[in-house]
């Protein structure tokens, strides 16, 4: 053991070594920036430390941040310094300098690993880039090598201390970011495994180093009645136009668009995953946990924010090559790939690597968020210092918006409501289901205001006017509005989380219930009483033709009640807008998110689409019908007349059998 720490300390010639990590320390001052999002954290953290809780709004309990231990953190160091800017920076740089030190001292195994680890790591767009965020990044960071370091520990010499402690740093790990153990499993699966033959020592560490993660959703679903952050009910589980499939090609273009701004990270993480899987058997373990958690970042369609999900495989990726044994030919393939990919990443975006600030340029709806909000940390941290943080007494006041919610609600500060139509911080539009057509941003899914839902938080009431949205809105009101220690709220808790309440449908966008149809009742869009089944205008329709509705966009989709004697299938009358110069119409027809059909529409009217209802449709109470236009086309655009709608389908019947 004393042998080798010798030989670790040769390896390092430390004169040289505090130079580079003076120059990264430099680099993390230097390139210091604020992401928005960070600003939605402090503004909970600037209520818990006022004495308001741990809210985003003050009238309702909800948790708007997604990193618990980072939250905290921030709120006990600004505590001292009375600033959370102050704390954001103390905390991002801190950890962020720790985790190079630790890397250096005691991670690289090798010269070689030493100083090339360290250079990708100051060379990496997106590792800079997120050091310094505000963001829990850095926290993240510094747990993971932790875990690395103290499985090591307990695999050499096993004690209860020792184990107890990796077990631990799992559980803050969770805290900080839930999804992040994915990516750490494997290692922690190897780990466990190597104790099998004392499954005591294993269980009994396993129990209490849970304990932190099992003391913080219990206080999370006590306080605020979920276990998860109000963004994960807003985000995940909402599906766009085109399925999951959709998703999965938005994920994939988070890879294209962060290698076009990064070339450094992705690079290096597609070489270290097979490097790693012909290691030892711990670092195969973590280049497993690379692929698992890169499989997991397309399945959830990325980010916006270029290049944040990939910091934390950069880094394990960066352990692997510290650890492994590499000949003298890689290391020249790699140096050599290393400057090209660091010369390629300042050609294709040279003003936001050197951290100056430029127009933000969006790709698909991915960002590169420092370069846009690069300058903003002083003007933010000059704004809480001549902020008081004291709400006006009985406010009553309300500001809708999606996006720059974090610097927004500092600005207006604690008295001002904030209801973000991205639901990031709302509890009833996070549980709203999206209007799955015409373009989409990861991360920023918008929904429309209810009816009577402004009236609703301005009044503290439950003016809603979809009944069913009414009855929903009226148990969640009970658990973030409601008496924090009521027995009605207990229940109401228990209900929620256990799915004995149903999630609203799109059918709170309607006025009034749709009345159940019956079996072969054939129902026109222009009578009286397909008049109730008429679709909102921003579904795609309008409602101009006397033949039935008129879809008006690229995509369209309508909502039919399942009869209560199920059906098997669904008659649609459509007609088409037909032309000489647009003989057809081919639409693509999507049941319930999943595609059902695709038909060729060749006659103006009295066209009939027969379509089979799949048995797990009929579990719930509506069949959802999204129609994708393939060749639509205006037709002033053809040189036929001044029509600048788009002309596609008409709906003009339907019918269960």
């Amino acid at each position: 053991m004393l042998r080798r720490q010798l030989n670790n300390l040769a390896l390092r010639p430390y004169p040289i070594l505090l130079l580079i990590l003076g120059m990264a320390l430099t680099e993390l001052f230097l390139s210091a920036w604020l992401s928005d999002d960070a600003l939605i954290t402090v503004r909970s953290v600037l209520n818990l430390i006022s004495g308001y809780g741990p809210s985003f709004n003050l009238d309702e309990r909800v948790q708007s941040f997604t990193h618990p231990l980072w939250f905290l953190l921030i709120s006990l160091v600004t505590l001292v310094t009375r600033n959370a800017i102050t704390s954001l920076q103390i905390l991002s740089i801190g950890f962020s300098f720790a985790v190079l030190v630790i890397f250096a001292i005691k991670i690289a195994k090798t010269r070689f690993g030493l100083y090339f680890g360290l250079a990708i790591l100051m060379c990496s767009k997106a590792y800079v880039d997120f050091s310094s965020s505000g963001l829990e990044n850095p926290l993240s960071h510094l747990l993971l090598l932790l875990i690395i370091l103290w499985g090591a520990k307990a695999r050499e010499n096993i004690s209860h201390q020792s184990v107890l402690i990796f077990f631990l740093l799992c559980s803050f790990l969770c805290i900080n970011r839930i999804d992040l153990f994915l990516i750490i499993l494997p290692f922690v699966v190897f780990t466990v495994w190597h104790y099998r033959r004392n499954k005591k020592l294993i269980i009994l560490c396993a129990l209490f180093g849970a304990i932190p993660l099992a003391v913080w959703t219990t206080y999370a679903i006590f306080y605020f009645g979920f276990p998860f952050p109000n963004t994960a009910y807003a985000k995940l589980g909402n599906i766009p136009f085109g399925g999951r499939l959709a998703l999965i090609e938005q994920g994939l273009r988070y890879f294209q668009v962060s290698f076009l701004w990064d070339p450094i990270t992705l690079s290096i993480i597609a070489i270290c995953i097979p490097l790693g899987l012909k290691g030892a058997h711990w670092i195969k373990a973590i280049s497993i946990g690379i692929v698992l958690y890169l499989i997991y970042i397309i399945l959830i369609a990325g980010d916006f924010m270029v290049g944040r999900f990939f910091t934390a495989p950069l880094l394990l990726s960066v352990v692997i090559l510290g650890s492994s044994q590499i000949s003298i030919f890689s290391k020249k393939i790699l140096g050599t790939l290393f400057f090209a990919m660091a010369a390629l990443g300042i050609y294709l975006n040279y003003p936001s690597f050197f951290g100056r600030h430029q127009d933000s340029i969006t790709i698909h709806g991915i960002t590169d968020e420092r370069s846009h909000y690069f300058g903003n940390l002083q003007t933010t941290h000059k704004l809480l210092q001549n902020h008081s943080w004291k709400p006006a007494p009985l406010a009553s006041n309300m500001h809708i918006d999606c996006g720059l919610l974090g610097i927004l609600s500092i600005q207006l500060g604690p008295s001002m409501h904030i209801a973000d139509e991205c639901a990031l911080a709302d509890p009833l539009l996070a549980r709203l289901p999206i209007i799955p057509l015409g373009d989409w941003r990861i991360g920023h899914y918008n929904r429309k205001i209810p009816l009577g839902y402004k009236e609703s938080l301005v009044s503290n009431i439950n003016a809603l006017k979809n009944s069913e949205l009414k009855a929903y809105y009226e148990v969640l009101r009970q658990i973030v509005r409601g008496p924090l220690f009521s027995w009605e709220r207990a229940k109401a808790i228990a209900m929620m989380n256990l799915g004995l309440i149903n999630r609203p449908d799109l059918t709170y966008l309607y006025d009034s219930a749709m009345p159940i149809p019956k079996l072969n009742e054939r129902i026109k869009f222009n009578t009286p009483v397909g008049h109730f089944y008429l679709p909102p205008t921003e579904f795609g329709w309008s409602y101009e033709n006397q033949q039935g509705i008129w879809a008006n966009n690229f995509r369209s989709l309508i909502l039919f009640p399942l009869p209560e004697n199920l059906p098997k299938y669904l008659d649609l009358t459509v007609g088409a807008w037909i032309h000489p110069k647009h003989p057809k119409q081919d639409v693509k027809i999507f049941l319930n998110g999943i595609f059902a059909q695709q038909v060729t529409l060749d006659q103006e009217s009295d066209n009939l689409i027969n379509i089979e209802i799949p048995a797990s449709a009929l579990k719930k109470k509506i069949v959802m019908l999204e129609f994708e236009f393939l060749n639509a086309k205006r037709p002033k655009d053809l040189g036929v007349g001044n029509e600048k709608r788009i002309m596609g389908m008409s709906l003009e019947a339907f019918e269960y059998h």
